[in-house]
């Protein structure tokens, strides 16, 4: 469950191979506009995702929200084609970790955290600003609120390498279509990878699984905050959820 610590770079021993649940096409063009009013539409600067200073974090930033909300859509399928009502709680301002949580509740009000990252990553990551030991997120000590599960979810391939594989040359316009034409040009893939119960969540501090400010990790990921962490292979394997909270819970009526 530990990670190698060589000084402050930390390597991934838990991985877990990405195992498709399902391909997402209907949910796409939902992703997309949700990622492209919250990023570089704002910007009104198309062309910064391809050139200039600020064409990494705007890819970036774009990739993450198109992630983020493709994940919420599998994930609420995922629940659903297992029987399992699912309700969208009022939305929260993430302060940390922006378009790689959101929230889902399901049967009896329980709050599902869920997760959204790469394919080829490995951890699920809550910022210790943000959240607390006892698995509740907030900024200060009033108004936290409470997690009963927290998921990890991942799609492939990974948006951010869409950008980099097209050229565009400094005289060639560029307009919203082609920039979903570049999105929507693979398949994209959705797994469930895993979850923690908030009572598993709670061991996270008292194991030791703190990554510090500073901290590299697989010797390219420099992290900017300290986080609790779970590697993908200690997670608990989806089905178990889903027995969770349709059995479980159920007998708290």
């Amino acid at each position: 469950n530990e990670q190698e610590n060589i000084e402050i770079s930390y390597l991934t021993t838990q991985g877990k191979e990405f195992k498709s649940d399902f391909i997402l096409t209907s949910a796409l063009d939902e992703a997309f506009e949700f990622a492209f009013a919250h990023t570089v539409g704002k910007k009104k600067n198309l062309a910064s995702l391809f050139w200039g200073s600020n064409k990494q974090q705007n890819v970036a930033d774009f990739a993450k929200a198109f992630r983020g909300k493709l994940c919420e859509i599998g994930m609420k399928k995922y629940l659903d084609m297992n029987g399992v009502s699912v309700r969208h709680p009022k939305g929260i301002e993430w302060e940390a970790d922006k378009y790689e949580n959101f929230e889902l509740l399901v049967n009896h009000n329980k709050r599902l955290l869920v997760k959204a990252i790469p394919y080829y990553s490995n951890l699920l990551l809550l910022d210790t600003e943000f959240w607390n030991a006892d698995a509740s997120y907030g900024n200060g000590k009033k108004h936290r609120i409470q997690y009963d599960y927290f998921v990890l979810t991942r799609i492939k391939p990974g948006v951010i390498h869409l950008f980099e594989n097209f050229k565009l040359s400094k005289n060639q316009e560029i307009n919203k279509e082609q920039i979903k034409k570049i999105v929507f040009a693979p398949s994209f893939k959705f797994e469930v990878t895993g979850y923690l119960t908030k009572e598993e969540i709670i061991q996270l501090k008292n194991n030791g699984q703190i990554l510090p400010a500073g901290a590299i990790v697989n010797g390219n990921k420099r992290l900017e905050h300290e986080y609790y962490y779970c590697q993908a292979g200690d997670l608990n394997r989806p089905s178990l959820l889903i027995d969770h909270i349709k059995y479980l819970d159920l007998q708290e009526i």
